[in-house]
Parts: structure tokens; C-alpha cells; sequence
């Protein structure tokens, strides 16, 4: 599948913006040679990592950036697609979420509908999961985990059958 990040976080998908984003850099590079070759080599850098934990833009071409958004702080996934990229198959896939303030807009990305599912089934996927190792320890350092055993609830039918019509009785005299 692809790279592993540690904590037993594992990439799912890797994208990069759609080759009509790299129409300006074919013309930067025929125009001036030094500037098309620098927008080629931010488009080849430039990835959007979706793990089954997290979603990554990692850019940079001699210094490395990179920023994380925890899939469980994702609020809502949704994609634009303008006239040219319903025709060559791209798009501005929204992110939002009230951690970073707002909506990340990663435009000119191949594909949006699927990258849009990609990052949905993730956050479905991690919220099917429970992390034990984050949840509050329950007892002792020491103590091992014990099998709880399950609990059996009987019901009493307080009243017969034949009793049913007749008021109950004081037995208090």
C-alpha cells in the first residue's frame, strides 16, 4: 500500500494536483527555464497523504512542510468541480474543520470524488475504532485485566395468575 509513520499509522493514499495544474509550469518552462523548473518541482513535491489517521500536505521543495489534521477533527469533506474539470477530471476538494478555523481548499486535484470517498471511509474506518491504548487506565499499575462475568438479570412475577382480580390483602393484623 504505501509508507508506514509510525504508531502504527499506515498511508492509505497519496495524491498529487492534476497534470492540467502542470499546463502553467509547461509554459513557465518554455518562457523562463529556472521558474518552470522551480513550479514542476513544487507540483512533483507537493502531496496530500491520507492515513488511517490523519490527512498530511506535505510540501517543500529544499525545506519540508508539512501539516497534519487529525481525522477525528474533520467536520465535513466535500469537492468543486468547474466546467474544466468536470471535462479533464479535476477539482478544489474542501476539507473543514473548527480546529484549523475554517476550510482547507486543495485546488486542481485529480479526481476529487474519489479523494473525497478516500477521506470519508477513513474517518468512518477510525471512528469504528476503538483505541484502548487512549482510554483512561481502570485500576491499578499492577493489576491484570479479569473477565467480567455477565450479569443475570431474573424477573419475579410478584403476582399468580389465580390472584390477579382480587385486591391484595393486609397482612399486617
Amino acid at each position: 500500500m504505501g509508507t508506514e509513520f509510525g504508531n502504527g499509522e499506515i498511508e492509505i493514499k497519496a495524491y498529487r494536483r492534476h497534470w492540467f495544474d502542470v499546463f502553467w509550469t509547461v509554459f513557465w518552462l518554455v518562457a523562463f527555464l529556472p521558474i518552470g523548473c522551480y513550479f514542476f518541482l513544487k507540483w512533483y513535491v507537493e502531496k496530500i497523504v491520507v492515513t488511517n489517521q490523519a490527512v498530511y500536505l506535505r510540501k517543500g521543495i529544499i525545506n519540508r512542510d508539512v501539516k497534519r489534521l487529525p481525522l477525528r477533527q474533520i467536520q465535513d469533506v466535500s469537492y468543486d468541480q468547474g466546467f474544466f474539470g468536470r471535462i479533464f477530471g479535476f477539482g478544489t476538494v474542501n476539507i473543514t474543520s473548527a480546529t484549523i478555523g475554517g476550510i482547507l481548499g486543495y485546488k486542481c486535484m485529480p479526481n476529487p470524488n474519489e479523494m473525497v470517498l478516500t477521506i470519508s471511509q477513513a474517518i468512518e474506518g477510525a471512528a469504528s475504532r476503538v483505541n484502548v491504548a487512549s482510554l483512561p487506565n481502570q485500576g491499578f499499575a499492577n493489576q491484570q485485566p479479569t473477565q467480567q462475568q455477565p450479569i443475570q438479570i431474573q424477573i419475579v412475577n410478584q403476582t399468580s395468575p389465580t390472584n390477579q382480580n382480587q385486591p391484595p390483602t393486609n397482612t399486617n393484623s
